[in-house]
């Protein structure tokens, strides 16, 4: 397991949390850890969910192309969850329908650029129905994508 501390400095330990040392005291290379979780920020053209092609602020394409490097570079097995989110324009289905349209964009994007299918969960929504607090419900920020990673454990 990998851990970070709050000055960046990374911890490996193959016993637990109690038992870490530097990673650059390891005779294996250090590798960072991936953050448990990373809100994307897609400005999505009106009415529209493709990935990378109807995002207008491709920095945040390219945060997901480094999440999934981060993934692929660690040796812990991670399920990914992509939740798709709206702003509060539009009905409620139509919303819902829209979140679920981008999280699977975005899913097939993660998949297209190596990250294994069956360690990323089927696609999910919540339309407009979390709002990010402090922001205007029909602002662009409330249009995001949500990537979530757990523990994968084999059945």
């Amino acid at each position: 397991m990998a851990w970070t501390t709050t000055d960046g400095k990374y911890w490996q330990s193959k016993t637990g949390p109690t038992n870490f040392a530097p990673c650059p005291l390891l005779p294996a290379p250090c590798v960072k850890a991936s953050p448990k979780e990373v809100t994307v920020r897609l400005m999505f053209d009106v009415d529209k969910f493709m990935v990378p092609d109807n995002v207008f602020n491709q920095g945040e394409v390219a945060k997901i192309d480094q999440y999934i490097k981060q993934l692929k570079a660690t040796p812990e097995k991670e399920l990914i969850t992509v939740v798709g989110h709206t702003d509060a324009s539009g009905s409620d289905k139509y919303n819902f329908d829209l979140g679920l349209k981008r999280a699977k964009a975005v899913r097939d994007y993660i998949i297209s650029r190596g990250y294994p299918a069956d360690s990323v969960a089927p696609p999910e929504s919540r339309g407009e129905s979390e709002p990010l607090p402090g922001f205007d419900p029909l602002s662009v920020e409330q249009r995001r994508v949500t990537l979530t990673k757990t523990e994968k454990t084999e059945l």
